[in-house]
């Protein structure tokens, strides 16, 4: 168990330092902040000025340019891949077991709190195994901070404008909401808009004793869909999408928009499974409540 122990911290400062070679070494970086349940998820995007720096801060023994030369044309440049990388600035747990948790701290502003993790985040990079900051390298990674993204929650908004005004990140002059976000609220009337779209949704995730739902928060049900699942396998060797294991959740959640991509995609692959948990309980005649599911 100590020789596993070892090992994982080892692969941890090993990311940690690639990490690190990478944000020094970039021209521009942006920062995402998007909170999840109990935990803030940070993440970089950062761009170079050269092939040559890209390539010493990814360690990648080759890029999308090399095959361009003085001669290639403007199509051949255009569809050059972008000198970027993006990844992980670090995860951090907003739950209830953790020593932040206390009546003045619920008391202040929770973008300022929020604005407090980014920066502590970014120093954290910096951070060697002895707990010590190196300053310069912090001072020349918050120098390279131009953009902010967020979801369009007010709170996280008001992160980017506080982050902004910070001595720290004097260059970080954009905010913007992020795409994915934008694109999900943007397309959310216009889809509930059409009828077949609406009937759908609403017996599959939004009336009263919705199909989805049910079984999601269920145990009796999910344990049915699990077992069909298993019988599907069993005979087809695989669900929809090439799937071959059984999926144990909708991931399911009302309140997000996010419901119409991942739940419905595994509503699809699961939609024989599904089918033959309602046929079970439709054929059961000690059952009064005969599901009513419309493929």
């Amino acid at each position: 168990m100590q020789g596993l122990t070892q090992m994982i911290k080892i692969m941890h400062w090993v990311v940690k330092c690639r990490r690190k070679k990478i944000l020094l070494h970039a021209e521009s970086i942006s920062v995402s902040v998007d909170d999840r349940a109990d935990f803030r998820i940070i993440r970089y995007r950062c761009s170079f000025r050269s092939l040559a720096e890209w390539t010493e801060a990814t360690g990648a023994s080759a890029a999308p340019a090399l095959h361009l030369s003085k001669d290639s044309n403007l199509e051949d440049w255009a569809s050059m891949e972008p000198l970027v990388a993006n990844g992980l600035v670090g995860v951090i747990r907003n739950g209830q077991n953790v020593p932040e948790n206390t009546i003045a701290e619920h008391d202040r502003d929770k973008s300022e709190k929020m604005a407090e993790s980014v920066l502590a985040a970014l120093k954290d990079v910096c951070m060697d195994m002895d707990g010590y900051v190196d300053e310069d390298a912090y001072q020349q990674m918050c120098t390279k901070v131009r953009h902010y993204a967020s979801d369009q929650g007010a709170s996280a908004a008001k992160c980017g404008q506080l982050l902004s005004q910070l001595p720290q990140l004097p260059k970080l002059i954009w905010l913007s909401a992020d795409m994915a976000h934008q694109v999900r609220i943007a397309s959310k009337d216009p889809l509930h808009a059409q009828e077949p779209f609406q009937r759908q949704w609403e017996r599959l995730f939004s009336a009263r004793h919705a199909l989805v739902p049910d079984i999601q928060y269920s145990e009796v049900w999910r344990s049915r869909l699990i077992a069909a699942q298993a019988e599907v396998l069993k005979s087809c060797r695989t669900q929809g999408a090439d799937i071959n294991k059984i999926l144990h959740t909708f991931s399911f959640a009302k309140q997000r928009f996010d419901s119409t991509a991942t739940p419905m995609l595994k509503y699809c692959c699961m939609i024989r499974a599904i089918a033959l948990v309602c046929a079970m309980q439709a054929a059961d005649d000690s059952c009064h409540n005969v599901v009513q599911f419309v493929l």
